[in-house]
């Protein structure tokens, strides 16, 4: 009790401290209460699940709380949802069942968030939504089809009916509901920085978890779902602990913070200076400080898309690569700066063991995906040749998500996770070129979307589709989707004049 007691100040200490300096920084665009509420709402679950440490219980808690202080108003509702959803671990469980039936749904804390906030805008009457529809809601829909298809082969009816309604609440739903209801370049604004504001409070608690060499959420975890602790969950690299506060290790925690540099580069042209720099820091550090190589590379180029979408952009990629190298050398003549390039990829050898993983992973998922390369088997992880690649651990870690989907799904089914990806790196790459140059705020969406989605393709190439990458990655889809949406229906009004 101590320890979950502990953990509980110094989350609320680091938070206090970067909120205090987000409501310094308040984009003009953002009002001050909302920015209260969304705060105040993040304090409220944070202390709600430390003082009862009961799942059953913060959920019910929580549900009276989004009843009574959340308007039924869908941007309101999606707002809320993204300056919370990153809130808690992830605190899987399963809702018990009666009558011979052993649970109904295995539920966490984004899908609680999806049933209570998004659900309900599914069901309501609002007028006021997206009616155009763009190429990727197909792609998503038979997507998620080829899914709910693929749940009923060798399964039980009700183990597949599971599977197919968790597809739909944690893909089909807050794509619906954030591709639809986002309307507005204003409402576009306001869900970046309220998923922005959710976390960047993670960017401080990762340093400081790394730091102390104290996971400061494992506790609370642990009582709240009633599992031990995790093997090889304090693992250190560069003598840093590999910080992941509310994920189930530290590549998770990694995406999380790329994402959250991207959001802060969205940011730039509505902060001043000094708090830009000093989010970024908090969210380069955190990034640093999970020494997750992966996710590193994805950073990199993120900035290198986000650099080929303005003016001048070779001559600024030829500067920061100048900079990059020049950096390497002169870290390379210090202590720190060794084991820094050591943990880099390809140039360093720190873990490269994790790599040469990878690589053998490819060539045995390739023998395995030739038996069923159309619409893979539900029982790819069985497949003798797979045993090889079993870890210390007892484990098989699929640490590809397109191998993931592939062996699932087959290459039917990773054809349409692709081209979701692809339809919107393509549509907002082109849309930053049609928009006129008037429109300074939805260009910038434009280019760091652009950025984000590139480098999650390439960051999901060396991790599974597990904890809280997917709800990221979704979540961004969805956002990326209501963009363009919206500036589609930009250029018509000004089309008409």
């Amino acid at each position: 009790m101590v320890t979950l007691i502990t953990s509980y100040i110094f989350i609320l200490a680091m938070s206090a401290v970067i909120f205090t300096l987000v409501k310094k920084s308040r984009p003009e665009f953002i009002e001050k209460e909302e920015l209260k509420l969304w705060i105040k709402f993040w304090y409220l679950i944070t202390s709600i699940a430390f003082i009862t440490h009961h799942v059953w219980l913060t959920y019910f808690l929580l549900i009276i709380l989004f009843k009574n202080m959340i308007k039924p108003i869908p941007i309101q509702r999606i707002t809320c949802s993204m300056a919370l959803l990153f809130a808690l671990p992830m605190l899987p469980m399963a809702i018990p069942g009666a009558a011979g039936i052993r649970y109904i749904i295995n539920l966490d804390y984004p899908l609680f968030l999806y049933l209570n906030l998004f659900l309900p805008i599914l069901f309501g009457h609002y007028a006021r939504r997206n009616k155009k529809k763009i190429s990727t809601d197909t792609y998503l829909l038979i997507y998620i089809i080829i899914l709910i298809i693929l749940n009923f082969r060798d399964n039980t009816f009700t183990n597949a009916l599971r599977s197919s309604v968790i597809d739909i609440l944690k893909i089909y739903v807050p794509y619906s509901v954030i591709s639809n209801y986002v309307t507005t370049k204003e409402q576009l604004n306001k869900i970046l920085f309220a998923l922005f504001l959710g976390l960047i409070p993670l960017s401080l608690i990762g340093i400081f978890e790394a730091v102390k060499h104290w996971h400061v959420y494992d506790k609370l975890s642990m009582m709240m779902t009633n599992k031990g602790p995790q093997a090889n969950r304090y693992d250190v690299r560069a003598g840093l602990l590999r910080a992941s506060p509310i994920t189930e290790g530290p590549i998770m925690y990694s995406y999380i913070m790329l994402i959250n540099v991207g959001l802060t580069l969205y940011l730039k042209i509505h902060l001043k200076t000094m708090y830009y720099v000093l989010f970024m820091v908090f969210s380069v550090g955190g990034m640093f400080v999970t020494s997750a190589r992966g996710t590193w590379v994805g950073c990199v180029l993120m900035l290198v898309m986000y650099t080929l979408t303005s003016k001048g952009a070779i001559t600024k990629i030829i500067k920061m690569t100048t900079i990059g190298v020049g950096s390497i050398v002169l870290l390379s003549f210090t202590e720190f700066g060794q084991k820094f390039i050591n943990l880099l990829p390809i140039i360093g050898n720190t873990r490269s063991d994790t790599i040469e993983y990878r690589e053998k992973l490819m060539e045995i998922a390739w023998i395995v995906f030739k038996k069923s390369p159309w619409l893979g088997s539900p029982n790819f992880m069985d497949d003798p040749a797979l045993e090889v690649m079993r870890q210390g651990q007892g484990i098989i870690d699929i640490v590809n998500s397109y191998i993931q989907v592939a062996l699932s799904s087959g290459g039917i089914g990773l054809l349409f996770f692709l081209l979701i990806f692809l339809s919107l790196i393509r549509g907002c790459f082109f849309m930053t070129k049609k928009l006129p140059n008037t429109e300074v705020e939805l260009i910038n969406m434009g280019k760091v979307l652009f950025a984000m989605l590139v480098a999650t393709a390439m960051t999901i190439f060396s991790v599974s589709s597990i904890d809280y990458i997917p709800v990221m990655y979704w979540t961004l889809i969805s956002i990326a989707a209501a963009y363009l949406k919206v500036c589609n229906k930009t250029i018509k009004r000004r089309a008409r004049g």
